[in-house]
């Protein structure tokens, strides 16, 4: 089936506002977390583990997400479409960029319950913001939100 060129164009488009959600994804969580106040359930295993042991929050991230594909490989079996590997690339990105995030948040820490308050808001908005722009071109799933039903593109 060949595509023509407005086709191509827009899934280029598609995906390059699929990946600039997930950027600012990364650094949405790397603002919560430095508020200090806890993190998403989806992050707070990775986040835990960043706390004890001497991998980061992205390295902890990578491994985590890699066994959340597993699992859709295993509750999917053969409705798993082969373009949702590239959740494998994309959760290399992601986990990266949240060490990237983090290490520019280096010395951003909020003292006092309202400057914490404000972070966590920040981040959360910030949050909300990268998920739409993810979701929004409709492309591939990410870990720990892909439904447990064949992806339709």
């Amino acid at each position: 089936m060949a595509y023509s060129r407005g086709h191509k164009r827009r899934l280029a488009l598609r995906y390059l506002f699929f990946a600039l959600g997930v950027a600012i994804n990364s650094f949405g969580i790397a603002v919560i977390t430095k508020a200090a106040l806890g993190t998403s359930p989806i992050s707070s295993v990775a986040y835990v583990l960043d706390l004890a042991f001497p991998p980061t929050l992205g390295e902890f991230t990578f491994v985590i997400n890699l066994v959340f594909i597993g699992i859709q490989i295993a509750l999917l079996r053969r409705d798993f479409q082969p373009v949702q590997f590239l959740q494998i690339v994309v959760n290399v990105v992601f986990s990266a960029l949240i060490d990237v995030s983090m290490a520019a948040l280096g010395t951003f820490e909020p003292t006092g319950l309202a400057a914490q308050l404000a972070a966590l808001l920040i981040g959360c908005t910030i949050l909300a913001f990268g998920i739409a722009v993810e979701v929004a071109p409709n492309v591939i799933v990410v870990p720990g939100r892909a439904p447990c039903a064949p992806f339709r593109q």
